[in-house]
């Protein structure tokens, strides 16, 4: 076993969250709901506030299906309502209750203790799009990581860049 490698990691969250509708057929940008990225070491998972900035007035799904997958308008609505249970929202009267019940993500990308990653010096200073190691997220229902995130891994794509490798820019 090694640490950190998780390629292929694929966790059931407690909210469906299709990245494939929001990223891919809505075309909502990564940073708007991870904004973080380009302004901290993490991207982090978006407050269900943002969720709900979209989906005060967005209760019912209406776009494709995926009968293969079980992906129904049904589903995908049910999940809303999931949604508005864990942000303490009454549809019916338009208004939040005062009784939020959050929700436990599952984290899906993990780098080891000692090994320290800036999101914001690799999207907004080299400019890299979240593609590169998060994959073809637009595409992804269920989001999965993609890399392995190994040390040999990051090595490579810095040599390939030209940047530094230097092991104190990540390692404390």
């Amino acid at each position: 076993m090694q640490i950190g490698v998780n390629e292929g990691y694929e966790p059931v969250q407690p909210i469906h969250f299709s990245h494939k509708i929001h990223a891919g057929d809505n075309q909502i940008d990564c940073q708007y709901c991870h904004s973080g990225a380009r302004s901290s070491a993490m991207a982090a998972v978006p407050s269900l506030n943002v969720c709900m900035g979209c989906h005060k007035t967005i209760s019912e799904y209406e776009g494709e299906e995926d009968l293969a997958q079980g992906y129904t308008k049904a589903f995908y609505t049910a999940e809303i309502k999931k949604l508005y249970t864990a942000a303490g929202w009454d549809e019916q009267q338009f208004k939040y209750t005062g009784k939020p019940q959050g929700v436990q993500w599952v984290r899906i990308h993990k780098l080891p203790d000692f090994t320290y990653f800036n999101h914001s010096q690799h999207v907004k200073v080299a400019g890299l799009d979240c593609q590169q190691c998060h994959g073809e997220v637009p595409k992804m229902e269920v989001m999965r990581q993609h890399a392995p995130l190994t040390m040999g891994w990051c090595i490579e794509c810095h040599r390939t860049q030209k940047v530094s490798t230097e092991c104190a820019k990540c390692h404390y």
